[in-house]
Parts: structure tokens; sequence; C-alpha cells
């Protein structure tokens, strides 16, 4: 069970989740299906795929759970050319812009029972140890709309994103332009950097040596990154974001293959362990970045080589 993107939130007073307290309270809002004329569905399901197992799996102190959402796929091309035809039946009188609403719901109502699904799966990590609660997903939406279902299924929850009203961008842009890393992180060769001043442009690249007099002449032009790939020690490799966010996670193969020797044919031990293997990791990662934000107050610069 390897996360993709992080999301990243903070319990603002100390975690008290545990797997007993919480799945009756997920149950009560488990996942269902859309019924025939529904647009749209959102519910909790067993985090690693088996049937019949609890809603929150992992430890008491990293918890796993997982929304599965339903969506209707309806073109708005296939309702227009619907609505064109029943229009042509008013030629004589046209009707107000009520009307075709009403015209339009009505068409949408009766395509819905005939629309594809489109389904998604977002998985929900609780870290009560460090107190993070973390979101699989490259959106903040998607993360804000599983929070929400979270939110509603335990009547309260007290998180924040981890970095408010912080850029990052400065640190960031010191990095590129050659200020001595931590230790554990090394640039990769992919970056965006955007112009401070409005309609400026924005510059992506990949495959490219940073270090290079190209991104040092967008540098000097006073352009900053606002994304920039990384590698962890020999552990992983993501892209962090001027919003906070770890996108495109790829750990080592030889992590991923720590876990070979269990019996293939006990998948759930397996997903488990791989969980605890992929949390461990990403536990030591965030306590890295969190250094990095002086407990989210104030950027630490590295000062100049």
């Amino acid at each position: 069970m390897w996360f993709k993107n992080l999301v990243l939130y903070r319990f603002t007073s100390e975690c008290s989740l545990t797997a007993s307290a919480i799945e009756p309270s997920l149950a009560a809002y488990a996942f269902f299906a859309c019924g025939a004329h529904d647009s749209k569905a959102l519910g909790w399901i067993p985090p690693f795929g088996l049937a019949d197992a609890p809603l929150v799996q992992g430890t008491d102190s990293q918890l796993l759970l997982c929304a599965r959402q339903e969506e209707k796929i309806l073109p708005a091309a296939v309702v227009n050319q619907a609505l064109q035809k029943r229009l042509e039946q008013w030629a004589h009188a046209p009707p107000n812009k009520a009307k075709k609403q009403a015209l339009r719901d009505q068409i949408v109502s009766e395509l819905l029972p005939r629309a594809f699904s489109k389904f998604q799966e977002i998985r929900l990590w609780i870290n009560r140890c460090d107190g993070w609660l973390i979101v699989d997903t490259a959106s903040v939406h998607k993360a804000e709309m599983i929070l929400a279902l979270l939110r509603q299924s335990l009547g309260s929850l007290s998180v924040v994103p981890w970095l408010q009203e912080i850029t990052i961008t400065t640190l960031l842009t010191q990095w590129v332009a050659g200020h001595i890393l931590p230790a554990e992180f090394t640039l990769q060769e992919e970056a965006e950097l955007r112009a401070t001043q409005a309609g400026g442009g924005i510059i992506r690249c990949k495959q490219q040596p940073l270090d290079s007099e190209e991104i040092a002449g967008h540098l000097a032009a006073n352009k900053v990154v606002t994304k920039l790939a990384l590698a962890w020690q020999t552990e992983l490799q993501f892209i962090l974001t001027e919003e906070g966010l770890l996108k495109r996670l790829k750990f080592a193969e030889a992590l991923q293959q720590q876990n070979d020797d269990l019996d293939r044919d006990d998948t759930l031990q397996r997903l488990e362990a791989d969980f605890m293997l992929a949390t461990g990791t990403l536990t030591a990662l965030l306590q890295a970045l969190d250094k990095l934000f002086a407990g989210n107050d104030r950027l630490v610069i590295p000062p100049s080589p």
C-alpha cells in the first residue's frame, strides 16, 4: 500500500481517535452506489479493498481509511442535444429561462439511469503519534471533500492545513540558486518557476540540470521556484509544491521489495506490512520537512555557501 500524493493537515490538539472508537461512526456513512436518479455518491469502504473487512485498518497509532466516490458521467453535449430537440417543439412559443432550466433538469433525470459511472478511491492516513492527517490525492479540493465526509461521520474534526499562510517558494528558490540543502535531500532535474510580476510567465522544466546557466538566468529575472523535484535519502522521490503538497511520490524499488518474503497468498498481511513500511518512511520524511519550517512559524533559510 504505497501512497502517491499527500495533502497534509495537522491536528490542533492531541489526536484521540482509535480504530474501535470511529469504526461505528464510519459504518453509518459507508458507501452505497448511486441510485437510478443520483448523480454522485460518497462513502467509506474497507481501505485494502477486501470484502467484509473493517473500515479502519492499521494500528491505533497509524490508522488507514478509504472513501469511494461514484460520479455519473453525463456529457453536457448530450444534454444540450436532447434539450435542443425538445425546444424545437416549442418553436411557435419559445419557453422562458425558467422553463428551459426545468426542461434541462427533466432531461438529466431521464438520462441519469443510463449514464456510465466513474469511481475513485481516496485513502486517508491518520498518524496519531505525530499529529498528522494526510489525504492521498493531488487535489486540495478532493482532500477537503474527504475531510468533510470524515467530519460529518465523527461530528467534529479539528485539523488545519500544514502550512497556513506560509509560502515556501523562498526556500525552494534558495535551494535551486545554490544554497545548501539539508544533507538528506537532493535536487532532481525538474522544477517550475514563476515570475513574480503579473503576466511574467511560468517556466516548467524536466530533465534539466537546475544548476545550469539557463535556470540561473530565470532566477536573476526574479522568477521564483513554485514546484521542485527532490529525493529524500535513498528512500523516495517527490515533487514539493509552494502549497506544501507532496506529489508523484516514488518509493525506492529496494524499499518496496522489503516485504517480498511474506506469504503472497496472505493478501491482507502483505498490504498491512506495506502500509506500515510506507508510513514509517513517510513519517521520517515529514519530520525532516517539518523541521525546515520551525514548527510552521517561520522559514528556516540555509546560509549562503
